[in-house]
């Protein structure tokens, strides 16, 4: 069973790769809002550290257009992939994972250039 799971999310991460794929297109369009969504978050509570549970139920309150959590947790991983900058994961001990996520002192630069990723 667990072979035809790492299939599939090869399947999957192959046809996110490929240029034209709509499902691709769809997710980078996302970016730029999810970026803002997660800013204003981390504006509003102050924070730079918040557990992935946590982050995952704010955005998913905030964004009325995201309704699975597997929506989320991929857009999450583009950005962390895009932004390393600004978002990393980290494990802790006891297997929850948290986000650090760092002030900017230009958002709309990191803004711009998810824009341009699409």
């Amino acid at each position: 069973m667990q072979a035809c799971d790492a299939t599939a999310r090869i399947n999957d991460a192959q046809k996110l790769t490929q240029p034209n794929s709509e499902k691709r297109k769809a997710i980078l369009d996302c970016l730029p809002t999810m970026f803002d969504t997660i800013h204003l978050i981390c504006q509003s509570t102050d924070c730079s550290l918040i557990t992935k549970q946590q982050l995952v139920h704010k955005i998913i309150s905030n964004n009325l257009d995201i309704e699975e959590t597997s929506e989320v947790e991929e857009l999450l991983g583009l950005l962390e992939e895009l932004v390393p900058g600004w978002m990393c994961k980290k494990s802790t001990c006891n297997g929850e994972f948290l986000y650090c996520i760092k002030r900017l002192p230009d958002p709309d630069s990191v803004r711009t250039r998810l824009s341009e990723a699409v």
